[in-house]
């Protein structure tokens, strides 16, 4: 039940329609270091949790809904780099996380974070201290 649920909000999502410029967010100077953007990457928040059998399922929804975006996003792009394909991949590793969490029954980070994508913008980083970086 909870998968049909997340790939719902998935096919629904408004990517980053209320997200800033990531140039302005470079330009602070804040010190942070970047959520995971690939799918093998170990998760930063220490959370072992069995693998949900409708974890592909959220995969290929969360990888279909990003198509729509395009091969480029104009706010993710800074000079000579672009961020689009740092975004994708974090959030199709933060939705197959999500997957896990709520298939485990622990709602955790993942969930907050997928949550942060709901609401069109992107967590991108954390600090130190455990602050969220989000565009």
């Amino acid at each position: 039940m909870y998968s049909d649920k997340l790939i719902g909000t998935i096919c629904n999502m408004s990517w980053l329609s209320h997200s800033g410029v990531i140039s302005d967010l470079l330009k602070q100077g804040d010190e942070w270091e970047w959520l995971p953007t690939s799918r093998d990457s170990i998760d930063p928040f220490c959370c072992q949790f069995a693998r949900s059998p409708k974890e592909s399922d959220v995969y290929k929804a969360t990888l279909k809904s990003l198509r729509r975006l395009g091969e480029s996003i104009p706010n993710l792009v800074d000079g000579p780099n672009d961020y689009t394909n740092a975004f994708k991949g974090a959030a199709l590793y933060t939705f197959k996380m999500a997957a896990r969490e709520l298939f485990n029954k622990t709602p955790r980070k993942w969930v907050e974070l997928a949550s942060i994508y709901e609401s069109g913008k992107w967590p991108l980083g954390i600090t130190q201290s455990g602050r969220i970086i989000v565009l």
